[in-house]
């Protein structure tokens, strides 16, 4: 099972902005069990989604090579359900960044109405990840980033 969390990049400025879409389809597994009845999209991984395209606009702007990691997230407001035949377009907005730390703020909306809305997470940057760099390029490429270029 791939969870990307990222189908496509609609919009990119390198640590500035990103809006990404990912569509939900009941081909997900753990959608059989989160529930049965009523199959819902599990709100930590509307989480990751938007921790993933904040990850990859901030390390874009370092070509990569820099990697961060969440270390925060406050104000979370879930607004409505996600279910299969959603597709989730994901915003993050840089809200500051220095040598140590980046602050960013999220939001998901389906059909136009905000369906989670992330107030501020935090980001530090750690070189003792694993991820490669080549991996991160390759993901955010197979995309639609253009590597070194920001995209409208």
């Amino acid at each position: 099972m791939n969870l990307g969390l990222i189908d496509k990049v609609v919009s990119w400025t390198n640590g500035v902005e990103g809006i990404a879409v990912h569509n939900i389809s009941m081909t997900n597994s753990f959608l059989d069990t989160h529930f049965p009845l009523k199959p819902i999209w599990p709100g930590v991984l509307t989480m990751t989604a938007v921790s993933r395209l904040a990850e990859g606009v901030i390390r874009a702007t370092y070509d990569f090579e820099k990697r961060v990691k969440l270390t925060r997230v406050s104000n979370i407001k879930w607004r409505k359900y996600i279910a299969p035949g959603d597709q989730l377009y994901i915003e993050v907005k840089v809200l500051s960044m220095s040598e140590k730390e980046v602050l960013v703020r999220g939001k998901v909306k389906v059909n136009d109405k905000i369906a989670a809305a992330f107030g501020e997470m935090q980001f530090s940057f750690d070189d003792a990840l694993s991820n490669s760099d080549a991996d991160a390029k390759a993901f955010w490429e197979e995309r639609g980033l253009k590597q070194g270029e920001s995209i409208e």
